[in-house]
């Protein structure tokens, strides 16, 4: 009974230590790497990305069920991006890729983005 109880014991301590490695203020793996739309309106999107890293942004449009390029641009710490003569009645799509050393921390997106 008691080696049970001292199994359970770690069990729950190895997941509360395995848990604080991975968040910190209810961040997960503290990227630095955020993207943020900032407006949406006067047919264009503004958006914020935050980092410290160098970045590639590609901007997509969905037409006929597909996403297609319609801009992409490279950049370094953070910036605020605007994209114009966006269409009212079209779907678009931003995706960064940040030179960051987690996988988990090099890609992040908005997806859906309308007028």
């Amino acid at each position: 009974m008691r080696n049970k109880l001292n199994v359970i014991i770690l069990m729950l301590l190895s997941t509360t230590l395995l848990s604080f490695s991975f968040l910190d203020e209810g961040k997960v793996l503290e990227c630095g790497n955020k993207l943020e739309l900032v407006s949406s309106a006067n047919e264009r999107f503004t958006v914020k990305v935050t980092t410290r890293n160098a970045f590639e942004s590609t901007f997509f449009i969905l037409e006929e069920g597909a996403y297609t390029m319609v801009a992409s641009q490279s950049g370094t710490n953070t910036q605020e991006l605007i994209y114009k003569n966006i269409q009212p009645e079209k779907v678009y799509k931003l995706v960064i890729k940040f030179s960051a050393n987690s996988p988990l921390c090099a890609t992040r997106q908005l997806t859906g983005l309308t007028l």
